[in-house]
């Protein structure tokens, strides 16, 4: 009995037997994704339900080892970690405009608000950078 494979790379939609070789003729890929499904149950679905089951297998062949996973929807990321990412860099140029005009006064209390600068800004950078990794593993679920 044919089962149906499908090509995540150019979305093609075929059957062939489990024991061929699976060569997707469309863009040449050479393993193509065995759905499971046989050719009679695909055949006998309506356009609207095969355009459902190709997505589904979008999705699932993301999933494939050595398969680069699929896009996350651009939604403009995260605005938390932008403003974090922001606030850092703010900080950083606060810290280095504020610490180069105190040493000028007092040496020791330049150095420091820059030193201190440079931790508080690196801190809100890597809370930046947790926030959006955080966010990118919510939305593969």
């Amino acid at each position: 009995m044919k089962k149906v494979f499908y090509c995540p790379a150019c979305s093609y939609v075929g059957a062939a037997e489990e024991n061929e070789d699976h060569l997707c003729p469309k863009c040449g890929q050479r393993i193509l994704y065995n759905t499971g499904m046989e050719r009679d149950a695909y055949v006998a679905l309506s356009p609207e339900e095969k355009a459902v089951a190709a997505a589904r297998w979008q999705d699932e062949c993301a999933w494939l080892p050595g398969k680069a996973p699929a896009p996350i929807a651009a939604s403009g990321g995260n605005r938390i970690a932008g403003m974090l990412k922001i606030l850092g860099i703010i900080v950083y140029v606060l810290a280095a405009v504020g610490g180069l005009i105190l040493m000028g006064d007092e040496l020791a209390v330049g150095i420091v608000v820059l030193v201190s600068g440079l931790i508080s800004g690196t801190m809100f950078l890597g809370f930046g950078e947790i926030v959006r990794l955080l966010d990118v593993i919510s939305k593969k679920n």
